[in-house]
């Protein structure tokens, strides 16, 4: 999430067995998504909402 939004949070997360972090820069991510179609871009950003860090995904989605 600090990719998207680098505000502070309070929300913990627990799963009920093993799991595997990766951990993405937030440059990667953008790279990622400035490279993802328009549909892409648009499913993202409605999915997590408009923030700051991606602000400038939205103009080129």
């Amino acid at each position: 999430m600090a990719l998207i939004s680098d505000k502070p949070r309070t929300a913990t997360a627990a799963a009920k067995g093993d799991v595997v972090c990766f951990i993405v820069p937030q440059v990667v991510f953008q790279i990622e998504l400035d490279e993802s179609s328009a549909l892409m871009k648009s499913l993202v950003l409605n999915l997590i909402g408009s923030y700051p860090l991606l602000d400038g995904a939205i103009g080129r989605a």
